[in-house]
Parts: C-alpha cells; sequence; structure tokens
C-alpha cells in the first residue's frame, strides 16, 4: 500500500512538471463584442477566446470577466450585482495548441457608449498548488444609440413637410445631372441601377442625380439647450433625431446630418455626415447619437450659421431641446437658406 502511494505521489509530480503549462504568456486571450451598434435592451454576446499557443496541456483556466456599469448579463439574477456592476467566472481546459470561444450573453438598457474592463486569466497547475493570473483584454468598445421617440404627430409633420420640398424643389432650375453613384437601399427603381457600377463589385449601385431630380433634406441636432437644459431634454432630442432620420430612410429621403454635441471617445469631431442613404449611413448617424453629450463645441447660433452656409438642401428639419433661447437673426437665416422649407422640432413640446 505504501508503495502504491508512493507511486501516486511519483506520477502526480511528473505530470506536475511535465504536462502543464506553467507559462501564462504562452495563453491568447481576448474579448470582443459581436456588435459595435447594440440596442436598448436588445442582448448581444462578449466572446472571450483563449488560446494555448504551447504543446503542453493546462489543465485548469479561470476567467473572471467585470462588465463595466450599465452592462448586464442576460442571465443575471435580480440584486446580483455588487454596487450596481456584474461579474461573471468560468474554467476550463486547454489541449495543446487548442482554441475556444466562450459567448456572454449581455444587455445594456441606457444609451451611451461602454467600453469593456480587462478581463482577469487565471492559470493553475495539475495539483491547484499554483496559479498565475493577469489581466487580459484589448480595447475595445460598444454604443448603444437612443429609441426612436414615441411623438404620435412626427409624422403628420413630416408629411407636410416633404409635400412643401417636393413641390419647391421644381421651382428650382432642373439639370438632370448624374453626379455620382450610391449604394442600392431596395426602395429605388430598377431603371435606376447602374449595373456597370455595380459589376465593379460594391454590390448594387444607383445613380445620383442633382438635388433638383432628388429631393434632399439636411437634418440639424442642437444640444445647446442653455441654463435649463437636462439630461430628458438632450435624450428627447436624440429619440427625435433617430425618428427623423429613420423616417427619411423609409421614405427614400437622401439626407445629410450635422450637430454641434461632442462625441464621447471620439479623439476628433466629424461634426457633420453628408448627403446619403442606406443602411452604411444611417448606422453612421445611429453611432453619433450613442456617443452624443450634452457639451457642445459651437453655440446654437454658430451652428445655424453654419448650417445655412453648407452646401444645398431643399429642406431642413432642426430639433432642438427647447429649453434655450433661440437665436431668432440666425434662424432666420437658415429658414432663407432652406427656401422656407425649415421644420423646428422641439423636445420640450414631445407629447404636448
Amino acid at each position: 500500500m505504501i508503495v502504491f502511494l508512493i507511486a501516486v505521489v511519483v506520477l502526480a509530480l511528473v505530470l506536475e512538471k511535465v504536462l502543464i503549462g506553467k507559462d501564462i504568456s504562452r495563453i491568447e486571450a481576448d474579448h470582443v463584442p459581436d456588435v459595435q451598434l447594440a440596442e436598448i435592451d436588445q442582448p448581444f454576446h462578449i466572446v472571450v477566446t483563449l488560446a494555448n499557443q504551447s504543446h503542453r496541456f493546462v489543465p485548469f483556466l479561470r476567467v473572471g470577466e467585470t462588465f463595466a456599469d450599465g452592462v448586464r448579463p442576460v442571465s443575471a439574477e435580480e440584486g446580483s450585482a455588487r454596487r450596481g456592476i456584474y461579474h461573471v467566472d468560468f474554467t476550463t481546459w486547454l489541449r495543446p495548441r487548442q482554441r475556444v470561444a466562450r459567448e456572454i450573453p449581455v444587455v445594456i438598457s441606457t444609451r451611451g457608449r461602454y467600453v469593456l474592463r480587462e478581463f482577469q486569466l487565471s492559470v493553475g497547475d495539475f495539483l491547484g498548488l499554483k496559479e498565475q493570473t493577469q489581466s487580459c483584454g484589448r480595447f475595445h468598445e460598444v454604443v448603444v444609440p437612443p429609441e426612436e421617440s414615441g411623438m404620435e404627430q412626427l409624422e403628420d409633420m413630416f408629411g407636410g413637410f416633404m409635400g412643401e420640398v417636393s413641390v419647391n424643389r421644381f421651382l428650382m432650375e432642373d439639370p438632370v445631372l448624374t453626379l455620382g453613384y450610391r449604394e442600392y437601399t431596395g426602395r429605388e427603381p430598377m431603371k435606376m441601377i447602374s449595373w456597370s457600377q455595380s459589376a465593379r463589385g460594391n454590390g448594387l449601385m444607383v445613380k445620383k442625380y442633382d438635388y433638383t431630380l432628388e429631393p434632399t433634406v439636411s437634418v440639424v441636432l442642437n444640444v445647446d439647450g442653455g441654463e435649463k437644459m437636462s439630461q430628458d431634454l438632450l435624450e428627447t432630442s436624440l429619440s427625435l433625431t433617430r425618428s427623423v432620420c429613420a423616417l427619411l430612410e423609409k421614405k427614400g429621403v437622401k439626407y445629410s446630418f450635422s450637430s454641434n454635441s461632442m462625441l464621447a471617445g471620439m479623439l476628433s469631431d466629424p461634426g457633420a455626415v453628408s448627403d446619403g442613404l442606406g443602411q452604411r449611413h444611417f448606422a453612421g448617424i445611429l453611432e453619433h447619437l450613442g456617443r452624443a453629450t450634452e457639451s457642445h463645441n459651437v453655440p446654437f447660433a454658430k451652428l445655424l450659421e453654419k448650417e445655412a452656409q453648407r452646401g444645398v438642401a431643399a429642406g431642413r428639419i432642426l430639433i432642438t431641446p427647447g429649453a434655450e433661447e433661440e437665436p431668432e437673426r440666425a434662424l432666420g437665416r437658415l429658414r432663407e437658406a432652406s427656401g422656407g422649407n425649415l421644420l423646428v422640432l422641439r423636445a420640450t413640446e414631445v407629447g404636448q
């Protein structure tokens, strides 16, 4: 019996020395969200990948993932968070040169920008006597745009505005010019598809005509709400902006976008998005709305003046908190530059 026990101990020590990968640096680990834009309360996954780059068996790995404030695992029970922060642990093992992936379903309930925190990776030995731990995970972020506004009268107001745009655009000069090409959205007639451009491998492309043939709209978002500005007014303004852009997409109306909001996590502020239509164009604006903060880079009046000087549009839609004192002079210039087709949506008037 004693001989048998000695043999077991010797075998365990051999396994401890030979079979395990004690060097944690030979384990590659990362976590990546499977979406860049996540909708409010719509589950997505944090994908944790572990790869054993050594020729040794790794019998024990522990991953500890602590989520940013506002990110919640779908499986989490009510009250399981500690100070509002959720934590998930799981263990696994790796064969030599093996790669594994584990998906953690999560959900976010508030608009904004969320950066994934580093997670803890622990590697243990065969006997469970030693454990090495290090922080892992490259920089990754998720942006959550606002939900659409529940303003019931918005579509009626939009319909009247677009009626004016459609009439007035034909009173301008009307050269039928093809200015370029853009992505096919599925709403254009087949005769607008340029088969020669589509054959170049960029997907279906349609001709982009002069603005007098296609109605174009400029969407302008102001976040300079003055002293009475509140977070609720900001969120309502952002939701209104999403609803307006979604309606333009639905109607197949090409539109541009500009704003004076400073963006979280952006080294440079694009300020404006040029005329466009389609999923990629809309996604770029949703990212802007998700990153938007209450801080502004130019005052309300300056934003209007810049927009009045920027390009030509058949009409403009201005979304503003409504709590601020409106610069009537700059507003008049913008109305004149829009040919009188200016629709102003104020967050304070939603639901009234």
